[in-house]
């Protein structure tokens, strides 16, 4: 399955704007990979990211063919 972090506008995540994906088998794999990849360097409990979401609410939003803040995806984590 495929899971979409999204990323804010404000620098605050690895990246400006658009998304990572990440193919995992559920959630918190998807999550635990990509917190591997991308910790929060103020908390590691937290992700870092704006939000996540799973590949059928993704292809729903606007982000999917627009991008998000107009800018597509950065990294694919396998």
């Amino acid at each position: 399955m495929k899971y979409y972090f999204t990323q804010g506008s404000g620098g605050e995540n690895p990246y400006n704007k658009g998304w990572v994906e990440v193919i995992a088998d559920d959630y918190e794999t998807a999550i635990e990979k990509y917190k591997t990849k991308y910790p929060n360097p103020r908390n590691k409990a937290l992700v870092n990211c704006a939000f996540i979401y799973n590949e059928a609410i993704f292809k729903d939003t606007k982000m999917f063919t627009h991008g998000n803040f107009g800018v597509f995806c950065h990294d694919v984590i396998a």
